[in-house]
């Protein structure tokens, strides 16, 4: 009776190694993919690729490999039942993650002047009912993600009523290309160092090494935050021309 108890968790052993090898090697390879065609780096990390991540590989990394552990009996028929529905639940939890990823993948970086003065990552779902096509927004920019400017009403109050009602950034007839009076708002926006070191303490080291990669000094670079759903970030802009150099991580305390 051991021995055949034995032979039976290892070889439900054997099934749950050999799923999990598998099923990590396919995760990896579709969320690379993912990654690669719809999140730069740095959203991945403060704008929701990471959430996403870790919600479908809980589901198919690690419960898939657990129920063929529980379900899988070495030699009996049930097998060729139990183990391709299992194969299904991981696919259908794998395309759900994929789908999620593309439905929230940034695609615009929207600068709100008041009153923050900052950059807010826009994504599919929040302007999938823009009146104006896709291809028109993304080329108010030729950065990806397009950089717009979202224009607000003169009056403050006004402004302010528009910002609360939580429409604003969803509202893309109201976005403009970076240009003009616009960059001239953006650049104006930069962060001083003892801003950073107050707002953001700690960050001025990775301010720092950014300058010494890129050149220059401090005073050579527009610092404007951007606010995303899981973290901060410094869209950096070279103020001599009004150029996106690159954009910073924050460090959150």
């Amino acid at each position: 009776m051991g021995r055949q108890l034995s032979a039976i968790w290892r070889g439900k052993l054997i099934a749950f190694g050999a799923h999990l090898a598998i099923s990590v090697i396919v995760f990896a390879t579709v969320i690379a993919l993912s990654m690669w065609l719809f999140y730069p780096p740095l959203y991945f990390w403060i704008d929701g690729g990471m959430f996403v991540l870790t919600i479908a590989a809980g589901v198919d990394v690690a419960l898939g490999p657990s129920f063929t552990l529980v379900l899988y009996a070495p030699g009996r028929r049930s097998n060729r039942f139990v183990l391709p529905a299992i194969a299904l639940t991981q696919v259908a939890a794998l395309a759900w993650g994929v789908h999620l990823m593309y439905a929230q993948r940034p695609l615009l970086d929207a600068y709100v002047d008041y009153p923050r003065r900052e950059f807010f990552p826009i994504t599919k779902g929040l302007i999938a009912d823009s009146r104006r096509p896709l291809a028109e927004l993304l080329a108010l920019s030729p950065e990806r993600p397009a950089l717009v400017y979202v224009s607000l009403p003169v009056d403050r109050k006004q402004a302010l009523q528009e910002l609360q009602s939580g429409r604003t950034l969803s509202h893309t007839e109201s976005y403009l290309p970076l240009t003009g009076n616009q960059l001239k708002d953006v650049l104006a926006a930069g962060r001083t160092r003892e801003h950073i070191e107050s707002s953001f303490p700690g960050n001025m080291p990775r301010v720092q090494k950014f300058i010494d990669r890129h050149g220059g000094s401090f005073d050579d670079y527009a610092f404007v935050p951007l606010a995303a759903r899981f973290g901060r970030a410094l869209l950096v802009f070279k103020r001599s021309d009004g150029k996106l150099v690159g954009a910073i991580t924050l460090k959150l305390s």
